[in-house]
Order: C-alpha cells, then sequence, then structure tokens
C-alpha cells in the first residue's frame, strides 16, 4: 500500500518523529477518511484547521492507491495525475 511508503519517507524526515508518532496505518482521521472514501460519501474538512501531517498523507496515498486500481482494472493512464490540495472550496472553484 502506498501508505506505508509515505510513512517511510515521512520518517526519513525530522518533521515525522516515529518515535512518538503512531504508525499512520491506526490514525483515526485516516481510518475514517478512508471509510468515507471507501464508501463514496463526500468528505469536506469544515474544522477551519490546517490538514497535518498524517491527513495529507493518508489522502496522497489514497489519490495513488485510486489511479493504481483503475490502472489494474484495465484503465490506460498515458499522463500523470495532479492532486491539488486546497484550503477551501472556495478557492477550489477558483482554479
Amino acid at each position: 500500500m502506498c501508505l506505508k511508503s509515505v510513512q517511510s519517507a515521512l520518517w526519513q524526515d525530522v518533521t515525522f518523529n516515529y518515535k512518538e508518532e503512531k504508525p499512520l496505518f491506526v490514525n483515526d482521521w485516516g481510518v475514517e477518511f478512508w471509510k468515507c472514501y471507501s464508501s463514496g460519501i463526500d468528505i469536506l474538512e469544515t474544522s477551519g484547521t490546517s490538514s497535518t501531517l498524517e491527513q495529507i498523507a493518508w489522502m496522497i496515498s489514497t489519490a495513488a492507491d485510486a489511479m493504481a486500481r483503475k490502472e489494474k482494472d484495465g484503465l490506460l493512464l498515458i499522463s500523470p495525475f495532479l492532486l491539488f490540495l486546497v484550503p477551501s472550496q472556495q478557492k477550489a472553484a477558483k482554479n
């Protein structure tokens, strides 16, 4: 799974302390995010706070896994895809 690769990369960075942080697989927010995504529920964070490293890791991992699954199912992706993380729906609509 891509999440393990993201976690390994974060562990090499000083901003993520793997001795104090729980593995990403047991992050409460990430597990709830995955449940919503898997169920097809729209996901909208409305707390107004900035995303944590763990939240960003889960979003990126989920997007990469979704694309890999599409390729495995026969969808040929000939160009790279971009994932934009924006602070609000209003800013997303502008782009």
